[in-house]
This record gives structure tokens, sequence and C-alpha cells, in this order.
């Protein structure tokens, strides 16, 4: 026998009057408190996100329309600049996804000196260029597929490190200045040289790694917002 259930919450009310009508006609009435309703529709209601991601730090949201950031490791990996290609090391990168209806809306992306664990950790700008300096990636011509699931995202952050490169948004903010490379032969203008100065580095000097203006919390906040 089907019923049908109507909520009236007064307006700045702090009890809801529910009714639920049978299709013989009888009616059953309860002013039950708002916080309740909220907590038995938050109790009965769950879902599963399925087997997140390698280094995800959080999740936000729900099945179809969230936020997730997931971490991968400080290490080598082939870089891909114009007809080049070299083994150089990369700091701790850390991507952020928001998803809305199984697309990617938008994409952060920011370093770190070690593995993210605290929401008051600073974000470091990445240094080869390809991300504005408010983080966001720019993923020029790159088709993103449709994310049905979480570890989709494993195949988007594969392609962005397999992109090839091209000194786009390689500027200032992008790795820190320190005197030794302004002048001489360590003068780093060109992303370019910069490929030339870390390709024979077992490890990315975090030294050189330009602090952002957010920590991890902030970005966090800017992806429940959507923004």
């Amino acid at each position: 026998m089907q019923s049908n259930l109507i909520i009236s919450i007064p307006h700045e009310g702090v009890d809801a009057n529910i009714s639920v009508q049978r299709q013989d006609g009888t009616t059953d009435q309860k002013t039950v408190s708002i916080r309740d309703i909220i907590n038995n529709l938050a109790s009965s209601h769950k879902f599963s996100t399925g087997l997140l991601p390698k280094g995800t730090r959080f999740f936000l949201g729900s099945t179809v329309d969230y936020f997730i950031g997931i971490g991968t490791d400080a290490r080598k990996r082939i870089f891909r600049y114009g007809d080049t290609e070299n083994n150089i090391p990369f700091p701790y990168c850390f991507f952020a996804f928001i998803i809305k209806n199984k697309h990617i809306y938008k994409t952060y992306m920011y370093t770190s000196v070690r593995s993210l664990e605290l929401e008051t950790d600073r974000l470091y700008h990445f240094p080869y260029g390809n991300v504005y300096s408010h983080g966001e990636v720019c993923w020029g011509c790159v088709n993103l597929p449709e994310i049905r699931k979480p570890m989709d995202l494993v195949g988007v952050v594969n392609t962005f490190f397999s992109s090839n490169f091209n000194g786009d948004l390689f500027e200032n903010y992008s790795f820190r200045h320190p005197e030794k490379y302004e002048d001489g032969e360590l003068r780093i203008d060109s992303l370019y040289k910069m490929i030339e100065y870390v390709k024979n580095k077992d490890v990315f000097p975090t030294e050189m790694l330009n602090e952002s203006d957010i920590t991890l919390k902030n970005l966090i906040e800017r992806g429940g917002n959507n923004e």
C-alpha cells in the first residue's frame, strides 16, 4: 500500500508537522523537531565511494558531485617538453578535483615539501608551468574523460604528468628565486633552463618551491564552495 508523506516546516520554525496520508483515506500526524528529521535522514541514507585512489586526503560530497584531494609521492618522472624527454624529479604533488555530474568541473594542483598531513599545511606552486597562480590546471586541448568513479581520476593524474609541457604559465610564481638562481650560469628564466638544472638530480630541491597564499584547509573550503 502506497502512502504520501508531507513535511510542513513553518518559516523560521524549529519543529515540523509530518502527515502520512494512506490510500484508505486515513491520516497520521505528528510534530517533530527539524534536527530529528535531519539526523534520521542522515542515518538511513548511506552511500559508498567505492575504492579511493592511493594518496586520497579528503572526499566531500555525494557519489555524483564531490570534491576530492589526491596526493602523489615525490619521485622522478618522464617529463615531455617540446621534442625532448627527460627523467626529472618531481616534488610531492597534490591534485584537487571538483566533480559535477560525473565530469571534471575544475582541477587544482599544488605541491608541498612533504606529504600533506594537517589542514594547516602550506601549499606551494607547481614549478614546471601549466598551472595558474591560483592553482587551477590549464588542460589546454586535453579531452578529459567522464568520471564514473573516483578511481577514474588515477588516469587523469597520469594524463597530467604524461602531457607534453610547453612552458606556458612558467612564471615568477612558479618557483622561489634565491639569489643563486638569478645571476650567472644558474639563472633560470625559462622552463628549459629549469629542466637542465634539475635533470641530473635525484630529488627536487624543495628550497626552490614557492609558497602559495593558501593552506590545505583554505583549498578544502574553496572546493566546498565550488570556487
